[in-house]
């Protein structure tokens, strides 16, 4: 598969996607290509979102393919399907068409129809009610069910943050730490239920071979706090971090982070999660306002688990 669904538009320095339709729906459609324009003038990142839109459109083709009896759907469909799919990958992109990109070809009658979700998702609490449900209809005794209530509610208490790294490869001037700041706010204002578990570092690539926490600060942005610290300083999660990133990172722009430093030793982890224990949690341990939020217990005691983990079974 090539790169032709790519197209650069000069005037605007933004890139487009361009849809070939197949021959064999051409005549049905009305036409024999469409474009439509992605708003993103970073090549790497247009390639992904074309990319993706490219299998959309094959998967929708397909579907017009195979239902073609009795499935209706005008070229503008396709169109607005695919600005939809795009405005969720990109939210610069509004699904409302232009003018100029609605215009219907002259023997095409557009005819309303609902298509098919090409994918659906669940989350991890409704995944977590229908379990606990169907023990309840198994007749599995209170106690049992409690346990589980309270297994999931500490799952899904830590598990659903997200962490993020940014890898810079060079300073962020004052205008542009503006922007990441409007960014993060957009970000609250957009996704109000996960802005509270976003973490986002922003780390200069030159310090990733160090295995000594670096002195150097860095915006690190808090989602806890709705705050973007400037100069955010590095503690002992330094190397463990690094050590997870290593190990299992997922890139969403750019290289493998594998490609970025050289494996981190386990026992350097392992020395990383003492020193962590020491300074970060035993000063917590009787302190009642802490244990007070039911957040932070579930993550007090999923750090312990993990500490006693790492040092006594790797």
């Amino acid at each position: 598969m090539s790169n032709t669904y790519l197209v650069f538009r000069q005037t605007g320095s933004t890139y487009s996607f361009r849809s070939i339709v197949p021959k064999d729906l051409q005549s049905f459609l009305g036409t024999k290509e469409f474009q439509l324009s992605l708003r993103c003038g970073i090549l790497k990142q247009a390639k992904l979102l074309s990319s993706h839109l490219y299998n959309l459109s094959q998967q929708l083709y397909d579907q017009l393919r195979n239902e073609s009896a009795h499935l209706r759907i005008s070229i503008d469909q396709i169109k607005e399907k695919l600005r939809s799919e795009l405005a969720k990958l990109n939210p610069a992109i509004t699904p409302n068409p232009k003018p100029e990109e609605t215009k219907a070809s002259n023997n095409q009658k557009p005819i309303e129809i609902s298509i098919t979700p090409i994918s659906s998702a669940i989350s991890l609490s409704q995944l977590s009610a229908k379990f606990i449900t169907a023990k309840n209809e198994a007749g599995y005794p209170s106690k049992t069910i409690n346990g589980y209530y309270d297994t999931h509610k500490l799952a899904i208490s830590v598990l659903g943050d997200i962490d993020i790294t940014v890898m810079r490869n060079r300073p962020i001037s004052t205008e542009e730490l503006k922007v990441i700041a409007q960014f993060h706010q957009q970000l609250e204002q957009k996704f109000k239920f996960w802005s509270k578990r976003l973490e986002c570092t922003y780390t200069p690539i030159d310090i990733l071979s160090r295995i000594k926490r670096s002195s150097q600060p860095r915006p690190w942005y808090w989602g806890g706090e709705k705050k973007l610290y400037l100069e955010a300083t590095y503690g002992n999660e330094w190397i463990i971090n690094n050590y997870l990133l290593y190990h299992h990172a997922i890139s969403l722009f750019g290289p493998d982070f594998k490609t970025l430093m050289k494996p981190m030793d386990i026992v350097e982890v392992q020395k990383a999660c003492i020193r962590n224990l020491f300074t970060e949690w035993v000063s917590k341990k009787n302190d009642p306002d802490y244990f007070s939020n039911s957040h932070y217990t579930a993550y007090f005691i999923l750090n312990l688990c993990r500490i006693l983990y790492t040092v006594i079974c790797k």
